[in-house]
């Protein structure tokens, strides 16, 4: 009649426990206390047995108490409580799988009865005896080392208050019985016979031990590791157990080694850090079955307490215990590398020399010698690198952070069958691209992170190596990969984050080092690149050339021009449009508009009308191309291999973003409103926002200018090549100077014959422009008039500005280049000069004789308005200036054929270039041109 037993006992039990309580509470007879515990012991068994928590619970504290050691009143101990704590260690051995939560008030009694035992004994040892394994450890832990007689002393003295001598040998003689033989074997038998617990009752012990470990370390009278070593006696004897089990004790321990390793008290840290070092090897020594992570459980609390503790003590423990388990077990890590390498990371960013060094140097290890075991956990492996690559206060350790780097690119394209075998956690990405996912792909992101953080010679060199990999080994890329790879090279010049400082030295430095990198790997894989990115590096130059830095906008502009020299003569005419759309566009969003309609900010408060800004003509039939850069907000269209190109498109990488950097923002272009602070501010701090309101809108203009004069002479370099127009330009002055020399010294000059003056200095110059990189061949009329266009634009924006002299003194009142008075004379030539070279490279061109027409009409219209407007000029340096494009058109001029020189000179609206004459000329433009005119009298004398 099992069934009975539960409900009866439920209606009497509390009976039972005040009879069995009083009558050991008052009973001194030995046979009255035998059978009171005896009540007690069977009714644990059959709460135990029926599962019954509050009965059992019940009993069990009472028959704690009766032990005197849970309140430490030992100075009333007596026999009888001796015989009550023999049994609540037999309940200990009989019913241990059903005692669930009272197993921590027994653990209490049995942590209480040790520090008994030591006061019954009296016995003077190490209060840490058992924790330290080797000659290291000890050393370290030398200096918690105590007298635990003394510690009871304390704890006693915390709960009865002052005692005499006699009174503590009285207490330590009654205590004796404590230490007998018997005891202390079946004390030790609780924690031995743990390994025969079950799979929940051993769960359920282990937390009540940790439990009272912690409550025995936060005692701060004397706090006690009995416990503590405890739990690592019971790990050995548990060590057979299956995974799933361990899998349910280490979530419990691990939570209590992350607390104690973080404990404040050094002493105790290290000892929980030392023990947790000696399970660990334990269980490497164990391996690890496959799809089991066990041992990145049991390794969890060295990075938890890395992470969290203050201490250098404890985190040099904490390296110095990992890098034992790498040296001795490097063969048997498995899951546990991600919780090794999060050690180091953390590690990586200290500021101990020592520390590093040592968390180093085992890193280095790994990486050369046992680089096929960080397989699985490469990618917490490189970002462990990266950290010590971005230390800032060991540059030199950083540098050998991003050798390893390099080393693994290596590594990964001379074995990359490692990252292909399938894991768990990739099954979905194929065989070939878990090269890319697992090795590459984490290799260049680390490159660009510490790209972003580090200092200058850190990230110069993190920026080498990165696209040095590219170089290396891009061939074995594939085209999705470039892909996934330029959206973070392109991350490089996302600065937004970075202090203004920190900004304009990063625009200097790396962004131009980061763009002519990106342009040489791109070069270098033209061909696979360039239909699905072409887009984004022509936004990407565009994006640099707006940016409020003149060095980073220069740089944009620079790469632009070495892009298209070195790969020029590998586009089509879709990539050529979208070339020039690209130029098209920063010419527009770089056209300093403001410098036209500034006024200062004294007559803005007048409310005087700010004049409208000029409007550039553009020559008929340049919209359609035009069209394509309006377009280019939208998203690219990629072509797909083998079929139509997309339309041309230009978009810039970063706009998704607003960058207030950005020249083009919204905020930039109200900078010139800004320049009022609102009404009812002070006047010195209305004065001071004027100015610096003013002060960054010239800057911004300033650089503007100078990109507009750069954009120029790209499109010239682009199209005649680098040295072509200077060589002409310099042989031509050279030639005009000789001869004025020849003038005067009195040497007799021959008559030239029709058309010598073009033949002598033009026919060389084509030559060494044919020698020379030149893309001119490779555009079309339609392209280059296109370009033609841009340049006249320019040409006249300059020319309206370089007019205004009313403007140019007020902006150089107002600080604007204050050193001279601001002028556009470099630009107004620069641009003139480029249109007349490709107008006169179409118009003799034989390829482009369909449009010779039309060239001719507006070749004659722009160098008469150039001659027209030299006529007006007053400055003598600016009639300086336009000396080699007077030179230049007078020479090629002369190098007409017949019919054209017909048509251009000896009609009567070319007499306006003798209104040259009266000019007060330079001698080399005088002897050029009384050459040309005396070529017009000889063509004038043979047509009669």
């Amino acid at each position: 009649h099992i069934e009975h037993v539960r409900p009866m006992f439920k209606m009497a039990w509390t009976p039972f426990l005040a009879a069995l309580s009083l009558s050991l509470r008052d009973a001194d007879d030995m046979q009255m206390v035998t059978l009171c515990l005896d009540g007690f012991r069977c009714a644990i068994r059959i709460a135990s047995i029926f599962n019954m928590q509050l009965e059992r619970n019940a009993f069990v504290q009472s028959l704690a108490k009766f032990t005197l050691l849970t309140n430490m009143g030992l100075s009333e101990m007596k026999p009888k409580n001796i015989e009550t704590i023999k049994t609540l260690i037999a309940v200990a051995h009989s019913e241990g799988n059903y005692l669930q939560e009272s197993w921590h008030e027994i653990l209490n009694v049995v942590s209480q009865l040790e520090l008994a035992q030591l006061i019954g004994t009296g016995v003077k040892t190490r209060y840490i005896s058992s924790g330290a394994t080797d000659a290291g450890s000890a050393g370290a832990l030398a200096g918690s080392i105590r007298d635990s007689t003394a510690a009871a002393n304390e704890l006693l003295e915390g709960a009865r208050g002052k005692m005499d001598q006699k009174t503590l040998a009285t207490i330590q003689e009654s205590m004796g019985e404590t230490s007998s033989q018997s005891v202390v074997v079946a004390v030790d038998r609780i924690f031995t016979s743990s390994s025969l617990l079950d799979g929940d009752a051993i769960v359920d012990f282990v937390r009540a031990l940790c439990s009272v470990s912690v409550a025995e370390l936060e005692n701060k009278v004397a706090p006690r590791m009995f416990c503590l070593t405890k739990i690592v006696e019971i790990s050995y004897y548990n060590m057979g157990r299956i995974r799933l089990e361990w899998s349910r004790i280490w979530a419990v321990l691990g939570d209590y080694f992350n607390k104690v390793g973080c404990n404040p008290n050094d002493e105790i840290a290290f000892f929980a850090i030392d023990s947790l070092r000696q399970l660990s090897i334990k269980f490497l020594e164990k391996g690890e079955l496959a799809n089991f992570r066990f041992q990145k459980d049991f390794l969890k609390p060295f990075e938890y307490v890395m992470k969290r503790t203050r201490s250098l003590n404890i985190r040099d423990m904490i390296v110095s215990c990992t890098e034992q388990m790498v040296s001795k077990q490097v063969h048997n890590i498995k899951s546990g590398w991600v919780n090794i390498f999060a050690v180091f990371h953390k590690a990586a960013s200290d500021r101990d020399e020592k520390l590093l060094e040592k968390a180093f140097f085992r890193i280095s290890k790994i990486f050369e010698d046992h680089f096929a075991s960080t397989i699985d956990t490469f990618q917490d492996a490189i970002k462990c690198l990266s950290e010590f690559a971005c230390n800032p206060s060991y540059p030199d350790t950083g540098m050998e952070a991003i050798r390893l780097i390099d080393l693994c690119g290596e590594q990964l394209a001379k074995r990359p069958e490692l990252f292909r075998e399938q894991t768990p956690a990739d099954e979905s990405v194929s065989g070939q691209d878990s090269v890319w996912v697992r090795g590459w792909f984490p290799v260049l992101v680390e490159l660009s992170y510490v790209v972003s953080r580090c200092k200058l010679d850190v990230r110069t060199r993190a920026l080498t190596v990165m696209f040095n990999i590219m170089k290396s080994y891009g061939s074995q890329f594939a085209l999705h990969w470039w892909e996934d790879l330029f959206s973070v090279v392109f991350r490089i010049f996302d600065n937004t984050m970075l202090p203004d400082m920190q900004k304009s030295e990063w625009m200097t430095t790396t962004c131009p080092h980061a763009l002519m990198a990106i342009v040489n790997v791109f070069s270098q894989y033209f061909e696979k690149l360039a239909p699905v990115l072409l887009d984004d590096l022509f936004g990407q130059f565009c994006w640099c050339a707006q940016q409020e830095n003149k060095d980073l906008a220069a740089a944009g502009l620079d790469c632009l021009e070495s892009f298209v020299l070195s790969n020029g003569s590998y586009f089509d005419e879709t990539i050529w449009d979208k070339t020039i759309s690209c130029i098209l566009k920063i010419f527009e969003d770089t056209v300093p508009h403001k410098l036209l309609t500034w006024v200062p900010a004294d007559q803005q408060d007048e409310g005087n009308e700010q004049p409208s800004p000029i409007s550039i003509p553009r020559r008929a039939g340049t919209e359609p191309l035009r069209q394509v850069e309006n377009n280019s907000s939208e998203t690219p269209r990629r072509a797909a291999p083998g079929g139509a190109a997309p339309t041309p498109t230009v978009e810039t990488p970063l706009a998704k973003k607003p960058d207030p950097t950005s020249v083009t923002s919204p905020a930039m272009d109200q900078s010139q409103d800004s320049l009022a602070p609102p009404v009812g501010t002070p006047a010195l701090e209305r004065r001071q926002t004027v100015d610096e309101a003013q002060r960054r809108l010239f800057a911004t203009l300033t650089i503007r200018c100078q990109v507009q004069r750069a954009l120029i002479r790209t499109m010239d370099h682009i199209l005649f090549s680098s040295v072509s127009s200077k060589e002409e330009d310099s042989r031509l002055v050279h030639a005009a100077a000789t001869e004025v020399s020849q003038q005067k010294s009195g040497s007799p000059r021959p008559s030239p014959a029709l058309g010598s003056i073009g033949s002598s200095v033009s026919m060389p110059i084509r030559r060494s422009m044919s020698n020379n990189v030149a893309m001119e061949p490779c555009l079309n009329a339609k392209q280059l008039l296109y370009l033609v266009d841009l340049l006249l634009r320019s040409h006249e924006f300059a020319k309206s500005f370089n007019q205004n002299e009313d403007l140019r003194a007020k902006l150089w009142k107002a600080g604007f280049m204050d050193r001279l008075k601001p002028n556009m004379w470099s630009q107004e030539v620069a641009s003139i000069a480029c249109a007349l070279r490709v107008l006169f490279l179409i118009y003799e061109a034989d390829r482009f004789s369909s449009c010779w027409t039309d060239v001719e009409q507006q070749l004659m219209g722009v160098w008469r308005k150039a001659v027209s407007y030299y006529c007006t000029l007053s400055s003598q340096k600016q009639r300086h200036e336009w000396m080699n494009v007077l030179l230049l058109l007078f020479d090629r001029l002369a190098a007409m054929n017949e019919d054209r020189f017909d048509r251009h000179l000896l009609s009567v609206e070319s007499c306006m270039i003798f209104d040259i004459l009266p000019l007060d000329l330079e001698p080399e433009i005088r002897c050029t041109m009384r050459n040309l005119l005396k070529a017009m009298h000889l063509r004038s004398c043979s047509g009669r």
